[in-house]
């Protein structure tokens, strides 16, 4: 079976393989080895016969690929980069129980394409502080004796933030926060 098209990542592959499957042409992904022995990429393998048609219908995949991406809700929330978690922390597809990827932007499970949300699965699962350490640590300035003026707690639950990312989800509501803004209204409040 030769390579229709080959893919950097894992998840592309197997997505564009399910979307020829879903579509009567069969599929498989396997990982395409250079002469040195490295891995170059992702390979969709297809029968000869199906070539053609594969093709094709991999430019609807692309198309569909890039909308999906654009709408992607994010609401202005930082995204989790759920590859900072231990392995063990990958959730089930609630559908197909197979493992899902730690991928916050992925949102159909690569083995039976139901809409899923990794992050959410992952909270449901070990609760929001699982998500901590997923958020981009940013240096907050704080002017040289000022942090212990500074009050860094939660909008909905009061808990104390101190210590954690400069923005996140709460570890004990999950309500979002940005430590930045949160200086910028205490700011606005000495004035």
């Amino acid at each position: 079976m030769p390579v229709v098209e080959t893919f950097t990542t894992t998840i592309q592959a197997m997505h564009a393989a399910t979307y020829l499957n879903d579509r009567g042409v069969p599929a498989s992904v396997v990982n395409e080895i250079s002469a040195y022995g490295g891995v170059m990429g992702m390979g969709v393998l297809v029968d000869d016969k199906d070539m053609e048609g594969a093709r094709k219908l991999l430019v609807g995949f692309w198309a569909t690929w890039k909308a999906e991406a654009a709408s992607r809700p994010t609401g202005g929330a930082p995204v989790p980069d759920l590859s900072l978690l231990p392995r063990e922390y990958a959730p089930a597809c609630p559908k197909c129980a197979a493992k899902l990827p730690l991928d916050a932007m992925l949102r159909l499970c690569p083995a039976c394409g139901t809409k899923v949300d990794v992050a959410e699965l992952v909270v449901a699962e070990h609760g929001p502080e699982a998500l901590v350490a997923c958020y981009e640590k940013l240096p907050i300035q704080i002017e040289p004796g000022g942090e212990g003026e500074a009050r860094f707690v939660c909008s909905k639950c009061e808990y104390d933030l101190r210590g954690l990312a400069a923005s996140g989800p709460c570890p004990e509501c999950g309500t979002m926060y940005d430590k930045r803004e949160m200086m910028g209204e205490e700011e606005g409040t000495r004035h």
